[in-house]
């Protein structure tokens, strides 16, 4: 049976730990995101050659936060997700940042 991890995003109810993570064959983290425009949730999936930790925030063009939360990141591959439900339709940006990472994503709401 795989460890159990501490997940601060998903709720334990939506986790299913008998199905094993992919292993991750990088040698540094890598980020993607869907659907993109989005509805009401962001899917987040992170490639990890390690255990880590992302500051995940989003906000608007003007600067308006209105998301942060900190990602707790096991090696392989994980999903988490993000509401964008009570969130105006507009232009978003999801930006995940860590040790050695940083990356900005634009992201439409419709």
């Amino acid at each position: 049976s795989s460890p159990q991890v501490e997940r601060s995003v998903v709720p334990s109810s939506q986790l299913f730990p008998t199905i094993p993570r992919l292993p991750f064959d990088g040698n540094a983290l890598e980020a993607r995101c869907f659907p993109n425009p989005v509805g009401e949730e962001l899917t987040l999936k992170v490639g990890s050659p390690t255990d880590t930790q992302l500051q995940a925030t989003v906000f608007n063009a003007t600067g308006q936060l209105f998301y942060a939360e900190k990602i707790n990141v096991p090696g392989g591959w994980s999903d988490f997700t993000i509401s964008f439900k009570n969130l105006a339709s507009g232009v978003y940006f999801l930006k995940l940042s860590g040790e050695n990472y940083s990356r900005i994503f634009e992201i439409i709401k419709h």
